[in-house]
């Protein structure tokens, strides 16, 4: 009876764990469900990324100023594109959609990088079909005016500063990201384009290979906002984890 009280046991404890396993394995597979429809949801910011994102910037543009590759600063740009485009933004209220976005950066291989960035945090169900099918990794959705369009009508238009000011001039926008430095007479262009509509900038990069004493003298002046952090480990761990990031 002993015996058999103890084989009770057991395979009731075998059942739990098989039922235990086969709700972790359901949550596993939801998570990656999630994970496919936009990671944005799952991320866990770095102190400086969540300082940047909810920075609602007085003078109407705020700064990301960090090293290269470490921190995240073109991720957080992305998420606040997102948020902005969905009007969903979780730290303070912004212009409702549909919006109009452009993304400027300064080559067309750095254009297809941050359009990838863009996909991985994008809520797919709120995309348009003809946005989800055309993008490709190789070349996001390709040179031929790259553009990602929301079922809100709310459009994301990425752009490359090597168009020159001309090609940035004309058109009213609510919402401009710059990732890397762009030339002065660039980003005095695209502050205009926000005029009309009261729209704020983004800008995230990492001040080299480019004069940028010209935007220092923007933060002095109180025109632009700034989030700075150096490369220390503090500014490596995600808000919530003990471990630090890692390029895997």
């Amino acid at each position: 009876a002993r015996r058999r009280r103890a084989r009770v046991v057991r395979i009731r404890r075998g059942m739990v764990a098989l039922a235990a396993a086969i709700d972790l394995a359901a949550a596993a597979a939801a998570m990656a469900e999630a994970g496919e429809a936009s990671l944005l949801p799952w991320v866990r910011w770095t102190p400086p990324q969540d300082q940047w994102l909810r920075l609602n910037p007085p003078s109407g543009a705020k700064l990301f100023r960090a090293g290269n590759q470490a921190i995240g600063k073109t991720y957080a740009l992305m998420a606040e594109v997102n948020w902005r485009c969905t009007g969903t933004h979780p730290y303070y209220p912004t212009k409702a959609p549909p919006i109009e976005v452009w993304i400027v950066c300064t080559s067309w291989a750095q254009s297809v990088a941050i359009q990838k960035k863009f996909w991985d945090l994008a809520p797919r169900e709120e995309l348009t079909s003809k946005t989800r099918q055309r993008f490709r990794i190789e070349d996001g959705w390709g040179r031929d005016n790259p553009a990602a369009s929301f079922l809100n009508g709310s459009i994301v238009r990425f752009k490359t500063t090597n168009q020159g000011p001309e090609a940035l001039a004309g058109a009213t926008v609510d919402y401009i990201g710059i990732d890397e430095p762009p030339d002065e007479e660039v980003y005095r262009e695209l502050r205009k384009r926000l005029l009309r509509s009261g729209g704020q900038m983004g800008l995230t990069l990492t001040p080299i290979n480019r004069p940028c004493g010209w935007l220092r003298e923007e933060v002095k002046a109180g025109r632009v906002d700034e989030v700075h952090t150096r490369l220390e480990p503090a500014a490596l761990i995600p808000i919530g984890s003990d471990e630090p990031l890692n390029d895997s």
